[in-house]
């Protein structure tokens, strides 16, 4: 066993971060008529957010069993194991 500890290639890569510049202050108002918020500056001027698509989720049911498979026969029933898989589609219109 050697008697050194080497470190990790990704962090031989690792370097600080560059500077930032310090983030405008923005105040969210919501707007009465629309009740969406509406966002401010520091100056009070409006401040456009940019557009927001919209998605939308829907569970879809699965099962198993259930079925006269496996050699069974007759009226007896077999049972089910049901769950769910949710589908989320992206609506491609904010641009």
């Amino acid at each position: 066993m050697p008697d050194t500890v080497s470190i990790p290639w990704g962090a031989t890569r690792m370097r600080p971060y560059s500077e930032a510049s310090p983030c405008q202050v923005l105040t969210p108002v919501i707007d009465p008529d629309t009740q969406i918020a509406v966002f401010h500056d520091e100056q009070g001027r409006t401040v456009e957010m940019g557009k927001h698509g919209t998605s939308t989720d829907q569970t879809v049911p699965t099962s198993t069993g259930g079925g006269g498979g496996d050699g069974q026969s007759g009226g007896q029933a077999q049972p089910t194991d049901v769950d769910s898989v949710t589908s989320n589609d992206q609506d491609q219109s904010g641009e």
